[in-house]
């Protein structure tokens, strides 16, 4: 009987803790690299969005650019899913739907360096933007890892 409760006791307390990890929406951290582009940080995007220098490809969702604000001269590409996974399938769902509903790509130059980012080390939209505009053909992919958190605490412009 006693082994009973133990058990039972044991069952509760780890569907509590995995309710809570799921209410808690974590995902793990997204990957330190990715093959074919490079990781830069808010004094490569600050540069780039005043001297022009690069494109800024904001892909968080929509309701976040406009209740948190946009980084200056970046546009707005939402990848459809946040899910923790750069796996090619992954990938070339974001790439065909980045080239279907993203018109500010088509004109763009792929030479040209291109920067994408969302919220932070959490936020698996921008890695997988990053890897689909290599699949797409973009040839200077950057990846502004730390993302909109990292911008916000250090008090950049936004708009």
């Amino acid at each position: 009987m006693k082994w009973h409760k133990l058990a039972l006791t044991a069952v509760v307390a780890l569907g509590m803790g995995m309710a809570a990890t799921a209410q808690a929406g974590s995902k793990p951290p997204v990957p330190e690299s990715l093959a074919g582009v490079e990781i830069v940080g808010s004094d490569f995007v600050l540069d780039a969005m005043e001297s022009g220098s690069a494109n800024i490809l904001d892909c968080r969702k929509a309701n976040a650019v406009s209740s948190d604000g946009a980084v200056p001269t970046s546009f707005n590409c939402q990848v459809s899913s946040g899910k923790a996974d750069v796996g090619d399938a992954e990938v070339a769902a974001t790439a065909d739907k980045l080239k279907a509903e993203c018109a500010d790509l088509g004109g763009l130059d792929k030479a040209k360096p291109i920067v994408t980012f969302c919220n932070g080390l959490n936020c698996w939209r921008s890695p997988k933007a990053a890897l689909a505009l290599v699949k797409l053909g973009f040839t200077n992919v950057k990846w502004y890892r730390l993302g909109m958190n990292d911008w916000k605490a250090q008090s950049l412009p936004l708009e």
